[in-house]
Protein backbone atom coordinates (compact mmCIF):
# COMPACT_ATOMS: atom_id res chain seq x y z
CA UNK A 1 0.00 0.00 0.00
CA UNK A 2 1.32 3.41 -0.96
CA UNK A 3 1.84 6.01 1.64
CA UNK A 4 -0.71 8.58 -0.48
CA UNK A 5 -3.56 6.10 -0.18
CA UNK A 6 -6.07 5.96 2.66
CA UNK A 7 -6.63 3.33 5.30
CA UNK A 8 -9.37 0.58 3.77
CA UNK A 9 -8.74 1.61 0.55
CA UNK A 10 -8.05 -1.10 -2.05
CA UNK A 11 -5.29 -1.71 -4.69
CA UNK A 12 -7.20 -3.08 -7.94
CA UNK A 13 -3.41 -3.73 -9.26
CA UNK A 14 -2.49 -6.89 -10.30
CA UNK A 15 1.23 -8.06 -9.73
CA UNK A 16 2.17 -11.64 -11.24
CA UNK A 17 1.37 -14.07 -13.71
CA UNK A 18 -2.64 -15.55 -13.14
CA UNK A 19 -3.54 -18.92 -14.30
CA UNK A 20 -6.98 -18.28 -13.83
CA UNK A 21 -9.55 -16.07 -12.56
CA UNK A 22 -9.10 -13.43 -9.61
CA UNK A 23 -10.90 -12.35 -7.17
CA UNK A 24 -10.78 -8.86 -5.60
CA UNK A 25 -12.21 -9.19 -2.18
CA UNK A 26 -12.08 -6.14 0.66
CA UNK A 27 -12.97 -7.97 3.66
CA UNK A 28 -12.60 -11.62 4.90
CA UNK A 29 -14.64 -13.26 8.09
CA UNK A 30 -13.65 -16.94 8.47
CA UNK A 31 -12.31 -19.24 6.15
CA UNK A 32 -11.88 -19.12 2.26
CA UNK A 33 -12.62 -22.59 0.21
CA UNK A 34 -11.67 -22.03 -3.73
CA UNK A 35 -12.64 -25.06 -5.52
CA UNK A 36 -15.44 -26.41 -8.36
CA UNK A 37 -18.68 -26.53 -7.38
CA UNK A 38 -20.53 -29.43 -6.51
CA UNK A 39 -21.25 -31.50 -9.17
CA UNK A 40 -25.04 -32.10 -10.43
CA UNK A 41 -26.95 -34.90 -9.56
CA UNK A 42 -26.63 -38.24 -11.47
CA UNK A 43 -29.13 -39.34 -13.89
CA UNK A 44 -30.25 -42.89 -12.45
CA UNK A 45 -31.03 -45.62 -15.25
CA UNK A 46 -32.46 -48.21 -12.68
CA UNK A 47 -34.92 -49.63 -15.03
CA UNK A 48 -34.35 -54.01 -15.40
CA UNK A 49 -34.22 -55.56 -18.78
CA UNK A 50 -36.94 -56.96 -20.68
CA UNK A 51 -37.44 -60.23 -22.16
CA UNK A 52 -39.10 -60.82 -25.06
CA UNK A 53 -42.24 -59.28 -26.97
CA UNK A 54 -45.38 -58.33 -25.02
CA UNK A 55 -47.68 -60.25 -26.47
CA UNK A 56 -51.45 -59.27 -26.66
CA UNK A 57 -51.30 -56.04 -24.18
CA UNK A 58 -50.99 -53.06 -26.93
CA UNK A 59 -53.99 -51.62 -25.34
CA UNK A 60 -53.24 -51.66 -22.30
CA UNK A 61 -50.04 -50.22 -23.32
CA UNK A 62 -51.96 -47.09 -25.57
CA UNK A 63 -54.05 -46.90 -21.84
CA UNK A 64 -50.99 -46.08 -20.32
CA UNK A 65 -49.70 -43.19 -22.68
CA UNK A 66 -53.20 -42.23 -22.54
CA UNK A 67 -53.36 -41.51 -18.67
CA UNK A 68 -50.24 -39.79 -18.78
CA UNK A 69 -51.14 -37.40 -21.55
CA UNK A 70 -54.60 -36.63 -19.72
CA UNK A 71 -52.20 -35.18 -17.33
CA UNK A 72 -52.29 -37.25 -14.41
CA UNK A 73 -49.03 -37.85 -12.88
CA UNK A 74 -49.70 -41.50 -11.30
CA UNK A 75 -50.91 -44.55 -13.02
CA UNK A 76 -51.88 -48.04 -10.81
CA UNK A 77 -51.77 -51.39 -13.04
CA UNK A 78 -54.09 -53.95 -10.77
CA UNK A 79 -55.99 -56.98 -12.25
CA UNK A 80 -59.09 -58.73 -12.44
CA UNK A 81 -60.19 -61.03 -9.41
CA UNK A 82 -56.71 -59.29 -7.60
CA UNK A 83 -54.99 -62.49 -9.23
CA UNK A 84 -51.89 -63.30 -9.97
CA UNK A 85 -49.94 -63.88 -13.28
CA UNK A 86 -51.85 -61.61 -15.99
CA UNK A 87 -48.65 -59.84 -16.41
CA UNK A 88 -49.02 -56.07 -14.58
CA UNK A 89 -45.12 -56.18 -13.87
CA UNK A 90 -44.37 -56.92 -17.94
CA UNK A 91 -47.06 -54.45 -18.67
CA UNK A 92 -45.47 -51.52 -16.72
CA UNK A 93 -41.56 -52.22 -17.91
CA UNK A 94 -42.21 -52.54 -21.49
CA UNK A 95 -44.32 -49.15 -21.39
CA UNK A 96 -41.12 -47.35 -19.33
CA UNK A 97 -38.81 -48.96 -21.86
CA UNK A 98 -40.75 -47.47 -24.44
CA UNK A 99 -41.10 -43.76 -23.40
CA UNK A 100 -37.93 -43.54 -20.91
CA UNK A 101 -36.16 -41.35 -24.13
CA UNK A 102 -39.04 -38.78 -22.74
CA UNK A 103 -37.57 -38.78 -19.01
CA UNK A 104 -34.38 -37.30 -19.26
CA UNK A 105 -33.45 -36.94 -15.89
CA UNK A 106 -33.75 -40.43 -15.29
CA UNK A 107 -36.13 -43.75 -14.16
CA UNK A 108 -36.03 -44.75 -10.73
CA UNK A 109 -37.23 -48.52 -10.19
CA UNK A 110 -38.18 -50.34 -6.94
CA UNK A 111 -39.69 -53.97 -6.26
CA UNK A 112 -41.75 -53.38 -3.54
CA UNK A 113 -42.16 -57.53 -2.69
CA UNK A 114 -45.78 -56.41 -1.76
CA UNK A 115 -47.33 -60.01 -2.90
CA UNK A 116 -44.37 -62.13 -1.49
CA UNK A 117 -44.15 -64.17 1.90
CA UNK A 118 -41.43 -62.27 2.98
CA UNK A 119 -42.45 -59.30 4.15
CA UNK A 120 -42.62 -56.12 2.44
CA UNK A 121 -39.95 -53.58 1.37
CA UNK A 122 -39.88 -50.48 3.55
CA UNK A 123 -40.39 -47.11 2.03
CA UNK A 124 -37.16 -45.92 4.02
CA UNK A 125 -34.60 -48.58 2.76
CA UNK A 126 -36.01 -47.80 -0.70
CA UNK A 127 -35.48 -44.04 -0.71
CA UNK A 128 -31.82 -44.86 0.58
CA UNK A 129 -31.32 -46.75 -2.98
CA UNK A 130 -33.33 -43.91 -4.47
CA UNK A 131 -31.07 -41.45 -3.36
CA UNK A 132 -27.56 -43.58 -4.11
CA UNK A 133 -28.81 -43.56 -7.10
CA UNK A 134 -28.75 -39.91 -8.11
CA UNK A 135 -25.27 -40.05 -6.34
CA UNK A 136 -26.03 -38.23 -3.11
CA UNK A 137 -23.01 -39.69 -0.79
CA UNK A 138 -23.92 -38.50 2.23
CA UNK A 139 -27.79 -39.94 3.13
CA UNK A 140 -29.65 -38.50 6.05
CA UNK A 141 -29.95 -41.23 8.44
CA UNK A 142 -33.95 -40.58 9.55
CA UNK A 143 -36.63 -41.00 7.31
CA UNK A 144 -38.12 -37.87 7.43
CA UNK A 145 -34.72 -35.98 6.06
CA UNK A 146 -33.97 -38.40 3.43
CA UNK A 147 -37.81 -38.30 2.46
CA UNK A 148 -37.17 -34.55 2.09
CA UNK A 149 -33.73 -34.34 -0.26
CA UNK A 150 -35.52 -37.02 -2.17
CA UNK A 151 -38.80 -34.97 -2.84
CA UNK A 152 -36.39 -32.02 -3.70
CA UNK A 153 -34.37 -34.16 -5.96
CA UNK A 154 -37.11 -34.89 -7.73
CA UNK A 155 -39.02 -31.83 -7.23
CA UNK A 156 -38.58 -29.90 -11.18
CA UNK A 157 -37.17 -33.29 -13.09
CA UNK A 158 -38.50 -35.06 -15.54
CA UNK A 159 -38.41 -38.69 -13.98
CA UNK A 160 -39.89 -41.83 -14.76
CA UNK A 161 -40.67 -44.08 -11.35
CA UNK A 162 -41.76 -47.10 -11.61
CA UNK A 163 -43.13 -49.29 -8.43
CA UNK A 164 -43.94 -52.66 -8.77
CA UNK A 165 -46.00 -55.16 -6.83
CA UNK A 166 -46.67 -52.50 -3.94
CA UNK A 167 -48.92 -54.39 -0.89
CA UNK A 168 -51.08 -51.09 -0.03
CA UNK A 169 -51.11 -47.00 -0.80
CA UNK A 170 -49.19 -46.44 2.58
CA UNK A 171 -46.04 -48.54 1.20
CA UNK A 172 -45.93 -46.28 -1.99
CA UNK A 173 -46.70 -42.46 -0.85
CA UNK A 174 -43.50 -41.86 0.14
CA UNK A 175 -41.99 -42.83 -2.94
CA UNK A 176 -44.10 -40.72 -5.35
CA UNK A 177 -42.22 -38.21 -7.17
CA UNK A 178 -44.33 -34.69 -6.48
CA UNK A 179 -43.03 -32.28 -9.49
CA UNK A 180 -45.36 -31.61 -12.11
CA UNK A 181 -43.52 -33.18 -15.12
CA UNK A 182 -42.77 -36.76 -13.23
CA UNK A 183 -44.84 -39.74 -13.55
CA UNK A 184 -45.15 -42.53 -11.78
CA UNK A 185 -46.30 -46.40 -12.77
CA UNK A 186 -47.62 -48.70 -9.76
CA UNK A 187 -48.45 -52.29 -9.92
CA UNK A 188 -50.41 -54.17 -7.31
CA UNK A 189 -52.95 -56.98 -6.90
CA UNK A 190 -55.49 -54.25 -5.45
CA UNK A 191 -56.18 -51.21 -6.84
CA UNK A 192 -55.51 -49.10 -4.54
CA UNK A 193 -57.99 -46.41 -4.52
CA UNK A 194 -57.16 -44.67 -1.64
CA UNK A 195 -54.31 -42.80 -4.18
CA UNK A 196 -57.14 -41.76 -6.66
CA UNK A 197 -58.42 -38.97 -4.35
CA UNK A 198 -54.96 -37.72 -2.50
CA UNK A 199 -52.86 -38.16 -5.72
CA UNK A 200 -55.07 -37.92 -8.73
CA UNK A 201 -54.10 -41.74 -9.80
CA UNK A 202 -55.97 -43.42 -12.55
CA UNK A 203 -56.48 -47.07 -12.48
CA UNK A 204 -55.73 -49.56 -14.91
CA UNK A 205 -57.53 -52.99 -14.68
CA UNK A 206 -55.78 -55.66 -16.61
CA UNK A 207 -57.89 -59.15 -17.60
CA UNK A 208 -56.71 -62.17 -18.85
CA UNK A 209 -55.81 -62.52 -22.78
CA UNK A 210 -57.80 -62.86 -24.89
CA UNK A 211 -58.20 -66.21 -27.56
CA UNK A 212 -56.03 -64.23 -30.24
CA UNK A 213 -53.78 -62.87 -27.26
CA UNK A 214 -53.13 -66.56 -26.13
CA UNK A 215 -52.68 -68.19 -29.35
CA UNK A 216 -50.11 -65.29 -30.13
CA UNK A 217 -48.32 -66.50 -26.54
CA UNK A 218 -48.19 -69.96 -27.56
CA UNK A 219 -46.91 -69.61 -30.86
CA UNK A 220 -43.24 -69.69 -30.57
CA UNK A 221 -44.07 -73.23 -28.25
CA UNK A 222 -45.60 -74.43 -31.11
CA UNK A 223 -45.09 -73.32 -34.52
CA UNK A 224 -47.62 -72.43 -37.01
CA UNK A 225 -48.42 -75.74 -38.24
CA UNK A 226 -49.49 -76.91 -34.92
CA UNK A 227 -51.08 -73.21 -33.79
CA UNK A 228 -53.46 -73.93 -37.04
CA UNK A 229 -54.07 -77.78 -36.14
CA UNK A 230 -54.13 -77.72 -32.65
CA UNK A 231 -56.80 -77.34 -29.54
CA UNK A 232 -55.29 -74.14 -29.07
CA UNK A 233 -57.91 -72.56 -27.46
CA UNK A 234 -59.42 -75.51 -25.17
CA UNK A 235 -55.40 -75.15 -23.20
CA UNK A 236 -55.73 -71.79 -23.09
CA UNK A 237 -59.52 -71.85 -21.42
CA UNK A 238 -58.01 -74.66 -19.10
CA UNK A 239 -55.95 -72.18 -18.14
CA UNK A 240 -57.95 -69.18 -17.67
CA UNK A 241 -55.92 -67.44 -20.20
CA UNK A 242 -53.34 -66.75 -17.66
CA UNK A 243 -50.21 -65.36 -19.17
CA UNK A 244 -48.19 -66.41 -16.60
CA UNK A 245 -50.08 -70.22 -16.48
CA UNK A 246 -49.41 -70.75 -20.45
CA UNK A 247 -45.72 -69.31 -20.10
CA UNK A 248 -45.18 -72.51 -17.35
CA UNK A 249 -47.18 -74.70 -19.77
CA UNK A 250 -45.66 -73.84 -23.19
CA UNK A 251 -42.18 -76.11 -22.71
CA UNK A 252 -44.57 -78.90 -22.43
CA UNK A 253 -46.53 -78.23 -25.03
CA UNK A 254 -44.32 -77.97 -27.49
CA UNK A 255 -43.01 -81.39 -26.78
CA UNK A 256 -46.33 -83.34 -26.62
CA UNK A 257 -49.59 -83.51 -28.51
CA UNK A 258 -51.91 -80.64 -26.83
CA UNK A 259 -55.01 -82.97 -26.52
CA UNK A 260 -53.26 -85.04 -24.59
CA UNK A 261 -51.47 -82.12 -22.19
CA UNK A 262 -55.17 -80.69 -21.86
CA UNK A 263 -56.55 -84.03 -20.95
CA UNK A 264 -53.71 -84.69 -18.80
CA UNK A 265 -54.14 -81.43 -16.85
CA UNK A 266 -57.83 -81.82 -16.36
CA UNK A 267 -57.71 -85.11 -14.93
CA UNK A 268 -54.72 -84.81 -12.55
CA UNK A 269 -55.73 -80.75 -11.43
CA UNK A 270 -59.06 -80.25 -12.14
CA UNK A 271 -58.69 -76.85 -13.72
CA UNK A 272 -62.31 -76.79 -15.28
CA UNK A 273 -63.08 -77.16 -11.83
CA UNK A 274 -61.11 -74.12 -10.06
CA UNK A 275 -63.35 -70.97 -10.51
CA UNK A 276 -60.52 -68.18 -9.19
CA UNK A 277 -57.88 -67.54 -11.25
CA UNK A 278 -55.14 -67.46 -8.57
CA UNK A 279 -56.69 -71.16 -7.72
CA UNK A 280 -55.45 -72.32 -11.45
CA UNK A 281 -52.56 -70.49 -11.43
CA UNK A 282 -51.01 -72.25 -8.27
CA UNK A 283 -52.51 -75.65 -9.75
CA UNK A 284 -50.24 -75.42 -12.21
CA UNK A 285 -47.28 -74.38 -10.25
CA UNK A 286 -47.51 -76.83 -7.78
CA UNK A 287 -48.05 -79.32 -10.98
CA UNK A 288 -44.44 -77.98 -12.92
CA UNK A 289 -42.77 -78.26 -9.48
CA UNK A 290 -43.69 -81.73 -8.92
CA UNK A 291 -43.05 -82.71 -12.71
CA UNK A 292 -39.77 -81.08 -13.15
CA UNK A 293 -38.10 -82.90 -9.84
CA UNK A 294 -39.50 -86.09 -10.62
CA UNK A 295 -36.14 -88.20 -10.95
CA UNK A 296 -35.49 -85.10 -13.60
CA UNK A 297 -37.98 -86.56 -16.13
CA UNK A 298 -40.87 -84.77 -16.90
CA UNK A 299 -41.34 -86.13 -19.69
CA UNK A 300 -42.90 -88.88 -19.23
CA UNK A 301 -45.50 -88.11 -16.54
CA UNK A 302 -48.28 -86.73 -19.05
CA UNK A 303 -47.58 -88.06 -22.59
CA UNK A 304 -47.93 -91.74 -21.22
CA UNK A 305 -49.28 -91.89 -17.87
CA UNK A 306 -52.51 -89.59 -19.31
CA UNK A 307 -53.50 -91.29 -22.46
CA UNK A 308 -57.23 -91.53 -22.16
CA UNK A 309 -57.12 -94.55 -23.97
CA UNK A 310 -54.93 -96.76 -21.37
CA UNK A 311 -57.16 -96.72 -18.30
CA UNK A 312 -59.91 -98.62 -20.02
CA UNK A 313 -57.68 -100.93 -21.67
CA UNK A 314 -56.04 -101.51 -18.30
CA UNK A 315 -59.30 -102.20 -16.91
CA UNK A 316 -60.43 -104.79 -19.51
CA UNK A 317 -57.30 -106.59 -18.25
CA UNK A 318 -57.74 -106.75 -14.85
CA UNK A 319 -61.22 -107.55 -15.32
CA UNK A 320 -60.24 -110.39 -17.52
CA UNK A 321 -57.88 -112.02 -15.15
CA UNK A 322 -60.43 -111.53 -12.20
CA UNK A 323 -62.67 -113.57 -14.00
CA UNK A 324 -60.15 -115.73 -15.24
CA UNK A 325 -58.89 -116.34 -11.25
CA UNK A 326 -62.68 -116.76 -9.87
CA UNK A 327 -63.45 -119.68 -11.99
CA UNK A 328 -63.36 -121.85 -8.92
CA UNK A 329 -65.73 -120.23 -7.14
CA UNK A 330 -68.15 -119.43 -10.16
CA UNK A 331 -68.03 -123.35 -9.84
CA UNK A 332 -69.15 -123.56 -6.39
CA UNK A 333 -71.74 -120.29 -5.89
CA UNK A 334 -71.95 -120.04 -9.72
CA UNK A 335 -75.05 -117.01 -9.38
CA UNK A 336 -73.64 -115.37 -6.39
CA UNK A 337 -70.52 -114.94 -7.81
CA UNK A 338 -71.68 -114.21 -11.16
CA UNK A 339 -73.97 -111.17 -9.42
CA UNK A 340 -70.69 -109.98 -7.33
CA UNK A 341 -68.86 -109.91 -9.82
CA UNK A 342 -70.85 -107.97 -12.12
CA UNK A 343 -71.74 -105.41 -9.47
CA UNK A 344 -67.68 -104.52 -9.06
CA UNK A 345 -67.46 -104.53 -12.88
CA UNK A 346 -70.63 -102.33 -13.53
CA UNK A 347 -69.09 -99.71 -11.29
CA UNK A 348 -66.13 -99.95 -11.98
CA UNK A 349 -67.52 -99.17 -15.91
CA UNK A 350 -69.45 -96.34 -14.55
CA UNK A 351 -66.63 -94.69 -12.86
CA UNK A 352 -64.49 -94.75 -15.84
CA UNK A 353 -67.34 -93.36 -17.69
CA UNK A 354 -68.16 -90.91 -15.60
CA UNK A 355 -64.60 -89.33 -14.34
CA UNK A 356 -63.95 -87.74 -17.38
CA UNK A 357 -67.59 -85.35 -17.12
CA UNK A 358 -67.69 -82.16 -15.35
CA UNK A 359 -68.60 -81.19 -12.19
CA UNK A 360 -69.52 -83.52 -9.06
CA UNK A 361 -70.12 -86.21 -11.23
CA UNK A 362 -66.09 -86.72 -12.29
CA UNK A 363 -65.17 -86.56 -8.60
CA UNK A 364 -67.99 -89.31 -8.34
CA UNK A 365 -66.94 -91.41 -11.17
CA UNK A 366 -62.93 -91.34 -9.77
CA UNK A 367 -64.27 -92.56 -6.37
CA UNK A 368 -66.62 -95.19 -7.62
CA UNK A 369 -63.12 -96.27 -9.97
CA UNK A 370 -60.70 -96.07 -6.77
CA UNK A 371 -63.08 -98.32 -4.78
CA UNK A 372 -63.27 -100.33 -7.48
CA UNK A 373 -59.38 -100.60 -7.50
CA UNK A 374 -59.03 -101.34 -3.70
CA UNK A 375 -61.01 -104.62 -4.06
CA UNK A 376 -59.13 -105.62 -6.99
CA UNK A 377 -55.79 -105.23 -5.40
CA UNK A 378 -57.20 -107.10 -2.32
CA UNK A 379 -58.23 -109.94 -4.58
CA UNK A 380 -54.83 -109.35 -6.39
CA UNK A 381 -52.91 -110.34 -3.28
CA UNK A 382 -55.36 -112.63 -1.42
CA UNK A 383 -54.93 -114.90 -5.34
CA UNK A 384 -51.15 -115.05 -5.12
CA UNK A 385 -51.50 -116.56 -1.92
CA UNK A 386 -54.19 -119.16 -2.25
CA UNK A 387 -53.27 -120.12 -5.33
CA UNK A 388 -49.32 -119.50 -6.14
CA UNK A 389 -49.63 -120.15 -9.89
CA UNK A 390 -49.47 -118.10 -13.00
CA UNK A 391 -52.75 -117.04 -13.15
CA UNK A 392 -52.58 -115.32 -9.89
CA UNK A 393 -49.68 -113.67 -11.04
CA UNK A 394 -50.91 -111.63 -14.19
CA UNK A 395 -53.76 -110.97 -12.19
CA UNK A 396 -51.43 -109.43 -9.82
CA UNK A 397 -49.57 -107.33 -12.92
CA UNK A 398 -52.87 -106.78 -14.64
CA UNK A 399 -53.58 -104.70 -11.45
CA UNK A 400 -50.82 -103.01 -10.94
CA UNK A 401 -50.75 -101.64 -13.91
CA UNK A 402 -54.30 -100.32 -13.33
CA UNK A 403 -52.82 -98.72 -10.46
CA UNK A 404 -49.73 -97.17 -12.01
CA UNK A 405 -52.14 -95.47 -14.52
CA UNK A 406 -55.12 -94.60 -11.76
CA UNK A 407 -52.88 -92.87 -9.03
CA UNK A 408 -51.63 -89.71 -10.53
CA UNK A 409 -55.65 -88.94 -10.63
CA UNK A 410 -55.88 -89.27 -7.38
CA UNK A 411 -54.26 -86.69 -6.88
CA UNK A 412 -55.85 -83.55 -7.44
CA UNK A 413 -53.78 -80.13 -7.21
CA UNK A 414 -53.37 -78.04 -5.05
CA UNK A 415 -52.98 -80.05 -2.04
CA UNK A 416 -55.79 -79.56 0.32
CA UNK A 417 -55.49 -77.83 3.58
CA UNK A 418 -55.57 -79.76 6.66
CA UNK A 419 -58.85 -79.82 8.17
CA UNK A 420 -59.31 -78.91 12.55
CA UNK A 421 -60.48 -82.38 14.19
CA UNK A 422 -63.69 -82.61 15.79
CA UNK A 423 -64.60 -84.67 18.64
CA UNK A 424 -66.75 -87.48 18.69
CA UNK A 425 -68.84 -86.01 21.58
CA UNK A 426 -70.08 -83.26 18.98
CA UNK A 427 -71.39 -86.11 16.39
CA UNK A 428 -72.47 -89.18 18.03
CA UNK A 429 -72.72 -91.05 14.95
CA UNK A 430 -68.41 -90.73 14.80
CA UNK A 431 -68.76 -92.93 17.80
CA UNK A 432 -70.42 -95.67 15.29
CA UNK A 433 -67.72 -95.26 12.80
CA UNK A 434 -64.81 -95.69 15.19
CA UNK A 435 -66.48 -98.98 16.90
CA UNK A 436 -67.31 -100.49 13.29
CA UNK A 437 -63.93 -99.90 12.38
CA UNK A 438 -62.60 -101.25 15.88
CA UNK A 439 -64.41 -104.24 15.37
CA UNK A 440 -62.91 -104.91 12.13
CA UNK A 441 -59.44 -104.74 12.77
CA UNK A 442 -60.08 -106.81 15.92
CA UNK A 443 -61.46 -109.39 13.73
CA UNK A 444 -59.24 -109.63 11.36
CA UNK A 445 -56.36 -109.78 13.63
CA UNK A 446 -57.80 -112.61 15.41
CA UNK A 447 -58.45 -114.35 11.55
CA UNK A 448 -55.28 -113.30 10.25
CA UNK A 449 -52.62 -115.62 12.08
CA UNK A 450 -55.09 -119.27 11.23
CA UNK A 451 -54.96 -117.70 7.66
CA UNK A 452 -51.60 -116.69 6.82
CA UNK A 453 -49.54 -118.52 9.62
CA UNK A 454 -45.91 -118.70 7.69
CA UNK A 455 -43.57 -115.94 7.59
CA UNK A 456 -43.20 -116.74 4.02
CA UNK A 457 -43.24 -113.31 1.95
CA UNK A 458 -46.44 -115.37 -0.41
CA UNK A 459 -48.09 -115.43 3.40
CA UNK A 460 -47.27 -111.78 4.25
CA UNK A 461 -48.91 -110.51 0.67
CA UNK A 462 -52.47 -112.47 1.52
CA UNK A 463 -52.27 -111.26 4.87
CA UNK A 464 -51.60 -107.10 3.60
CA UNK A 465 -54.17 -107.89 1.14
CA UNK A 466 -56.85 -108.81 3.80
CA UNK A 467 -55.83 -105.42 5.91
CA UNK A 468 -55.24 -103.11 2.71
CA UNK A 469 -58.83 -101.91 1.78
CA UNK A 470 -59.98 -102.27 5.28
CA UNK A 471 -57.15 -99.60 6.22
CA UNK A 472 -57.19 -97.13 3.31
CA UNK A 473 -61.21 -97.00 3.68
CA UNK A 474 -61.11 -96.73 7.13
CA UNK A 475 -58.99 -93.78 6.62
CA UNK A 476 -61.54 -92.28 5.07
CA UNK A 477 -64.71 -93.35 7.50
CA UNK A 478 -62.01 -91.70 10.17
CA UNK A 479 -61.33 -88.37 8.35
CA UNK A 480 -65.46 -88.11 7.70
CA UNK A 481 -65.87 -88.54 11.30
CA UNK A 482 -63.05 -86.39 13.30
CA UNK A 483 -62.93 -83.37 10.63
CA UNK A 484 -65.29 -81.75 8.68
CA UNK A 485 -64.70 -82.43 5.14
CA UNK A 486 -65.48 -79.95 2.85
CA UNK A 487 -65.47 -79.16 -0.70
CA UNK A 488 -67.54 -80.01 -3.76
CA UNK A 489 -64.93 -82.95 -4.96
CA UNK A 490 -63.93 -84.97 -1.57
CA UNK A 491 -67.61 -85.07 -0.50
CA UNK A 492 -68.14 -86.66 -3.79
CA UNK A 493 -65.55 -89.06 -3.95
CA UNK A 494 -65.71 -90.25 -0.49
CA UNK A 495 -69.23 -91.57 -0.17
CA UNK A 496 -68.62 -92.97 -4.18
CA UNK A 497 -65.14 -94.98 -3.33
CA UNK A 498 -66.79 -96.59 -0.15
CA UNK A 499 -70.13 -97.71 -1.87
CA UNK A 500 -68.00 -99.27 -4.80
CA UNK A 501 -66.06 -101.19 -2.08
CA UNK A 502 -68.41 -102.18 0.29
CA UNK A 503 -71.45 -102.68 -1.42
CA UNK A 504 -70.49 -105.50 -3.65
CA UNK A 505 -68.82 -106.78 -0.17
CA UNK A 506 -71.93 -106.68 1.64
CA UNK A 507 -73.68 -108.66 -0.96
CA UNK A 508 -71.81 -111.30 -1.79
CA UNK A 509 -71.03 -111.60 2.95
CA UNK A 510 -75.20 -111.79 2.91
CA UNK A 511 -75.61 -113.93 0.09
CA UNK A 512 -72.84 -116.48 1.49
CA UNK A 513 -74.75 -116.41 4.53
CA UNK A 514 -78.26 -117.82 2.61
CA UNK A 515 -76.15 -120.74 1.14
CA UNK A 516 -75.04 -122.09 4.56
CA UNK A 517 -72.14 -124.19 5.50
CA UNK A 518 -71.58 -124.88 1.42
CA UNK A 519 -69.60 -121.50 1.10
CA UNK A 520 -69.21 -119.05 3.52
CA UNK A 521 -67.40 -115.36 2.07
CA UNK A 522 -65.00 -114.16 4.86
CA UNK A 523 -63.74 -110.52 3.36
CA UNK A 524 -61.36 -109.27 0.96
CA UNK A 525 -61.86 -111.97 -1.51
CA UNK A 526 -61.33 -114.57 0.72
CA UNK A 527 -63.82 -117.72 1.11
CA UNK A 528 -64.01 -121.12 3.05
CA UNK A 529 -66.08 -124.08 2.39
CA UNK A 530 -67.45 -126.09 4.60
CA UNK A 531 -69.23 -124.41 7.99
CA UNK A 532 -67.26 -123.17 10.98
CA UNK A 533 -66.82 -119.12 9.96
CA UNK A 534 -70.68 -118.29 9.78
CA UNK A 535 -69.85 -116.42 12.84
CA UNK A 536 -67.29 -114.43 11.63
CA UNK A 537 -68.85 -113.43 8.28
CA UNK A 538 -71.64 -112.06 10.21
CA UNK A 539 -69.68 -109.86 12.66
CA UNK A 540 -67.58 -108.85 9.39
CA UNK A 541 -70.71 -107.80 7.57
CA UNK A 542 -72.18 -106.14 10.63
CA UNK A 543 -69.26 -103.83 11.38
CA UNK A 544 -68.94 -103.14 7.27
CA UNK A 545 -72.47 -102.03 7.11
CA UNK A 546 -72.26 -100.25 10.15
CA UNK A 547 -69.02 -98.56 9.23
CA UNK A 548 -70.60 -97.88 5.72
CA UNK A 549 -73.79 -96.60 6.94
CA UNK A 550 -72.38 -94.38 9.97
CA UNK A 551 -70.29 -92.71 7.47
CA UNK A 552 -72.85 -91.50 4.56
CA UNK A 553 -74.55 -90.06 7.47
CA UNK A 554 -72.54 -87.70 8.43
CA UNK A 555 -71.54 -86.74 5.54
CA UNK A 556 -75.16 -86.05 4.30
CA UNK A 557 -75.52 -84.35 7.73
CA UNK A 558 -72.40 -82.37 8.55
CA UNK A 559 -71.95 -78.96 6.81
CA UNK A 560 -69.78 -78.28 4.43
CA UNK A 561 -68.89 -75.40 6.16
CA UNK A 562 -67.80 -75.21 9.80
Amino acid sequence: MTEDKAAGDSDNELSGTVGGNAWQIRDVHGDIHVGPGAPPPRVPRQLPGIAGHLVGRERELAALTGVRAAGARVAVVSGVQDAPGLGRSALALHWAHQVAAEFPDGCLYADLRGSADAPPVRAEHVLHRFLEAFGVERIPPDHDSRLGLYRELVADRRILVVLDDARDADQVRPLLPAGPAAFAVVTARRSLPDLYATHGARPLVLDTLDAPGARELLAPYLGADRLAAEPVDELALLCGRLPAALHLLGPYAATMPLDILTAGLEERLGLSHIPDLAGKLAAVQEWRRQVSTSAGRPRISLATAHNPALLPIAAVAMSATTVAVWTETLGIATLLALLYLAARFTLLGLGLTWFRRDGDRASLGLGLVAGSALGSVADALTSIHARGDILGWLQFLAVAAFLALLLPRLAPLPRPHRPPLLPPSRRPLAYGVIIALAAQFILLFVGIPSAYGTASLIARAGALGTLLPFAALGGLCLLVALTTVTGPRPRAFIPAALLAFAAPELFLFLGSLLLGDNFTYLGSSVAVIGGGATLFALLQSAALATLTGCTLLLLRTASPRR
